[in-house]
């Protein structure tokens, strides 16, 4: 169970002050529910590292054929030379190469910058050969992003897994009755936790809300997340830090989610904006721009307010996130169950950076480590084992 801390109230020390939001009060702390990318993996989805070299033997395939032949050059100076290996962080630098661009500065090297090649041959390119390289990688990699986690329809059937994620959720929560909101949160880009609402008949609430001009849509509109729950449905409140597959940004400005049929063919309508609205983890500072900054703003606050957070498959590679996270486990006022297969190394090596603080926490209980994956037999007796010894008071045997 959770020891007090006497480790000192990071939050309090380093905690920025927040916009206006509105917020619902409650009783008793609540759990809130946060899915990376080992979430989605039994329903066949990659995690970032499949993912990555997948895009990488593809493009470098297509190069060997003379296709996409400057963009391979280029993702291998930026993952090898460059040391990025992660696509996201890729995705970060090809937007500074072409922001340069859009400030004009591309005027500055009308000539040739030096680029060494992978083969070691000294070669030269034009910077804006190089930004028309940026920007086509840029591209492909986005469009290998709706080809890999669009919704297929055999998700359908696997989604028992997040039945039984969400019946343990729900018999830890202190709350524990149908009437009080889940929260889940989530860097995931496909729509799995939509099609299991759906299906599961929840009251879903994303941010997005009918047009009340053109029905035919929805808008972003950040208050529909607190608008008053309905009477006997399950209210589930999803937050999709990252974006989603399903959001656009229309011609008039709006932030618009389409609709699942259109989702699924994972190309853009015509009247759609090519850049998608997905954010990537190389950032210590929070995004600027909607809808992604008012849901970063709900997770922090939501995490100040909670009592209990469960992490499944998340690799806390996200700089921004992973200083909520190391402020709620180190509070000593919060617990923050973590499962996965690697999340002892995870959690050592990318949340707290330090083997001997991971010992430290585990043994007082402030982070308590459930290591199995979600394909794996028995995961769910081995999560409701440690939910129910470290809150015995709140753990609860029924279903909602």
């Amino acid at each position: 169970m959770l020891a007090q801390s006497s480790f000192p109230d990071l939050e309090q020390l380093t905690r920025k002050a927040l916009p206006s939001v509105v917020t619902v009060s409650r009783e008793p702390p609540h759990i809130v529910l946060f899915l990376g990318a080992g979430a989605s993996t039994p329903l066949g989805y990659p995690v970032m590292a499949e993912f990555v070299k997948r895009v990488r033997e593809e493009i470098q395939r297509e190069g060997n054929e003379s296709r996409h032949e400057e963009e391979a050059k280029l993702l291998t100076d930026l993952m090898f030379r460059g040391g990025y290996n992660d696509i996201e962080e890729v995705l970060v630098h090809i937007e500074k190469i072409l922001s340069l661009t859009q400030d004009g500065m591309d005027s500055m090297w009308q000539d040739t910058l030096p680029k060494i090649s992978p083969l070691g041959r000294q070669e030269s390119i034009g910077f804006r050969q190089l930004t028309a390289n940026a920007l086509s990688l840029r591209q492909y990699i986005e469009n290998s992003i709706f080809d890999v986690y669009q919704l297929f329809p055999e998700v359908q059937d696997k989604l028992e897994f997040h039945k039984e994620l969400f019946l343990c959720m729900h018999q830890a929560d202190s709350q524990g009755t149908t009437s009080a909101p889940r929260y889940v949160f989530t860097t995931n880009y496909d729509r799995v936790i939509e099609e299991f609402c759906r299906l599961q008949q929840y009251d879903l609430r994303n941010g997005f809300r009918v047009d009340p001009v053109r029905q035919n849509r929805k808008l972003w509109w950040p208050a529909s997340f607190d608008e008053p729950l309905l009477k006997d449905r399950v209210c589930v409140k999803l937050f999709k830090l990252h974006g989603s597959l399903s959001w656009k940004k229309a011609a008039d400005g709006h932030i618009e989610e389409l609709s699942v049929d259109l989702s699924f063919s994972g190309k853009p309508p015509r009247m759609y904006e090519k850049k998608d609205l997905l954010i990537y983890p190389a950032s210590k500072t929070p995004p600027d721009d909607e809808p992604l900054r008012t849901l970063y703003d709900k997770f922090e606050t939501e995490m100040n307010e909670a009592g209990s957070c469960l992490v499944v498959g998340f690799s806390f590679r996200d700089p921004y996130l992973n200083r909520i996270f190391r402020e709620f486990a180190g509070s000593g006022r919060h617990q923050l169950f973590v499962m996965g297969k690697n999340c002892r190394e995870n959690v050592a090596n990318n949340l707290l950076k330090d083997k001997e603080a991971l010992e430290i926490y585990t043994n007082d209980g402030r982070i308590v480590l459930v290591e199995r994956n979600l394909s794996e037999q028995g995961w769910a007796e081995e999560l409701k084992k440690a939910l129910k010894a470290e809150m015995p008071g709140s753990f609860k045997g029924h279903s909602p």
